[in-house]
């Protein structure tokens, strides 16, 4: 047959919100702590955006002019055509979540409010997540010589992913 099905999956802005509430109320603590009714919350989406904004700050830039928390989300994980993945979604976060722990563990402040995560924490994650994106990348589609750049470069990921390859790199010991 010269006909064929195809599905497309598209993540609106809905879906992608319900996707991190669910991965939240994984969590007993969360349901507890918060006094959430999960079967309540997973039905009603002006309830998952409350959760959403009771678990993370308002806004991460401040200002009557900021996006808010899930729309700065959105833009930092959007492609070429604009639309989030929600691997994108989720990695962010998990970035976001570790440089928290990290910030408490150094003895920081504690986010205000009800908050598990200071605004602080989601400037601090991008940049940690966007270089090892670019990292991958790199040692993902280019060559041996960009490998040997970035081993040259002091980059444990290229030196473990030469050695993988068997990239013969002069410099690495």
């Amino acid at each position: 047959s010269h006909i064929a099905d195809t599905v497309t999956l598209e993540w609106d802005k809905a879906s992608l919100l319900n996707l991190v509430i669910r991965r939240l109320l994984i969590n007993p603590r969360i349901i507890e702590i918060y006094e959430v009714e999960t079967d309540a919350v997973l039905r009603n989406t002006e309830m998952q955006e409350a959760l959403f904004y009771r678990v993370f700050p308002s806004q991460v830039d401040t200002g009557p002019r900021q996006s808010t928390t899930f729309d700065w989300l959105m833009s930092r994980t959007a492609d070429g055509t604009g639309a989030s993945a929600p691997r994108e979604l989720i990695l962010l976060l998990k970035s976001v979540r570790d440089v928290q722990i990290q910030r408490l563990e150094r003895g920081e402040h504690e986010p205000a409010g009800e908050s598990l995560f200071d605004r602080g924490s989601f400037k601090e994650a991008l940049p940690a997540r966007e270089t090892r994106l670019f990292i991958e990348r790199v040692l993902t589609n280019d060559p041996g010589i960009g490998v040997a750049r970035h081993v040259d470069a002091g980059y444990d990921e290229a030196v473990q992913t030469a050695k993988e390859r068997g990239v013969n790199v002069p410099m690495m010991k």
